[in-house]
């Protein structure tokens, strides 16, 4: 369910997305004496003239002069000109500039692969993180899942298909991957998916082993079908159900939640139940939330699984599918018990909650977990208001929502969230559309970074805004190495969707 913002953006002006270079002062010029004024060659008497400047003359290569080399001077600069810091291509995160262009520690944007017309984005892109790379996937209206492998650099090493593994549907009818997620058991990688559409709706989900490479196990016999003999509620022909999946850290088990929509509009319930790492039933399924209204509509938010063995949950729900949302957010015990009371927050409708644990550095496993989430300011003295991230601390307490993140007024946000050393790596899209004469719109993106307690850092690429489509919903992050993080994106080029990624400067 995505907040309808229509108004009338202007393109963004292009131009670099990095700060300029600092002054690096004067390079050695490898330790030539001037000989007195001349053009630079040898003399006739095997003597030497003065070294001339270098052609480049931005960061490192600031008053470097050309090298003698076996008795003559580089007629074009190398780096024995411009010294240990420079390089051709530049790949070091050390605050200078050592290609002398001009730009500090540029991100790196590349194309990593294209993406079918049915691999539609949303919010359910997954990335983790294996002994030989990156995994990523991205959903889409299909009967299998795809999973990309990357490496450091953001290459694409891969592509592996995981197909489906459920009974074939009545006929007229076509199963598809609803939801779908990568995930770390104790058991190694897998790939989670479910499904919630036919006829007769029913919920479904499944479990498939990955190697580290990403590469499935036998198929349709190496999928566990979870909860085979579990049947739900009553629900309506054809309605979308929606499910999530969490592991708790070592891995030993899986919490998975889904949206049942009620016959008859007698509202909307959130369920739950937990695995084992194998797959195996631990706790029954139970009805977790139910709607307050039976014209209220409950959307999934995000699920944690808290350091003394609770989870947290976070569903929204708003009347009549109007933009006023109310973050419901509740903790529960192993056996899915609720624990205390549940704490509730004024939002917007797709507020994208995200429940985060910073860790035992930010104290006891009540204490360290956060909420991040979309909402928006106050009106303004024109009735205005603006997206804003926020983010609640003391989640178990009397933590308020305090501003995270700004976007001018007329854009949208989506991001994610990653935590290091007790601390928030965040990015996020600001988004905008322009409406085009032919009522179509167009959509467009920048994409900024920020590192703990550090600036923000827009990362778009220097040509412009990224060309985007209404269901770039999303921003991937990961750690590539000690001096470079990753972020990956959906974007469009025509007709075409694309996953593009960009490298930059996290040390």
């Amino acid at each position: 369910m995505c907040t309808g913002l229509v108004l009338l953006m202007s393109l963004w002006g292009c131009g670099s997305s990095s700060s300029p270079s600092p002054d690096a002062g004067t390079v050695p010029d490898g330790g030539v004496e001037d000989a007195g004024s001349g053009d630079g060659g040898s003399g006739d008497d095997g003597g030497t003239t003065a070294a001339l400047p270098c052609e480049k003359t931005r960061g490192v290569c600031a008053g470097a002069k050309r090298a003698l080399v076996d008795g003559a001077y580089e007629p074009v600069c190398t780096a024995r000109s411009y010294g240990a810091d420079y390089e051709e291509t530049e790949s070091r995160c050390d605050g200078l500039d050592n290609d002398c262009d001009g730009v500090v520690d540029p991100p790196t944007w590349s194309r990593i692969t294209e993406l079918g017309s049915r691999d539609v984005g949303w919010r359910e892109a997954s990335i983790l993180r294996t002994s030989e790379g990156l995994l990523v996937s991205v959903p889409g209206l299909a009967s299998e899942g795809r999973i990309f492998r990357l490496d450091s650099q953001l290459r694409l090493q891969g592509t592996e298909r995981v197909p489906a593994a459920w009974e074939p549907p009545p006929e007229g009818r076509t199963n598809i991957m609803v939801s779908s997620s990568l995930v770390r058991t104790a058991e190694g990688p897998a790939f989670y998916y479910s499904t919630g559409e036919g006829s007769p709706t029913e919920f479904r989900a499944y479990l498939a082993p990955l190697d580290e490479s990403g590469r499935p196990g036998p198929l349709p016999e190496g999928t566990v079908r979870l909860m085979p003999d579990f049947k739900g509620p009553t629900t309506p022909d054809g309605a979308w159900i929606g499910s999530r999946v969490k592991a708790s850290s070592d891995g030993q088990r899986l919490l998975v939640v889904w949206r049942q929509d009620l016959v008859d509009g007698n509202g909307r319930q959130v369920w739950g139940a937990v695995f084992d790492a194998r797959g195996q039933i631990v706790t029954a399924p139970r009805v977790l939330f139910t709607s307050e209204a039976v014209d209220s509509y409950v959307w999934l938010g995000d699920a944690l699984w808290l350091r003394n063995g609770e989870v947290a949950i976070a569903i929204e729900e708003s009347k009549d599918l109007s933009v006023d949302t109310t973050l419901r957010l509740g903790r529960f015990d192993e056996r899915l018990e609720r624990v205390g009371d549940e704490r509730r927050f004024p939002a917007l409708s797709s507020s994208t909650p995200l429940l985060v644990d910073l860790g035992a550095a930010r104290g006891g496993a009540l204490d360290s977990p956060v909420l991040v989430f979309r909402g928006s300011t106050p009106p303004d003295t024109e009735g205005h208001t603006s997206l804003r991230g926020f983010v609640v601390e003391d989640l178990f307490g009397q933590g308020q929502p305090q501003s995270l993140l700004a976007v001018p007024r007329g854009e949208t946000l989506w991001y994610s969230a990653l935590v290091e050393d007790g601390q928030l790596s965040l990015a996020w899209i600001s988004r905008a559309f322009v409406l085009q004469e032919d009522g179509s719109y167009l959509h467009w993106g920048r994409l900024w970074t920020r590192q703990g307690d550090g600036a923000d850092v827009e990362q778009t690429p220097p040509q412009g805004p990224l060309p985007m489509l209404f269901t770039s919903q999303w921003v991937l992050q990961e750690r590539l190495d000690a001096d470079h993080m990753g972020a990956l994106v959906l974007t469009r080029d025509g007709d075409k969707r694309f996953l593009d990624g960009v490298r930059y400067c996290a040390p």
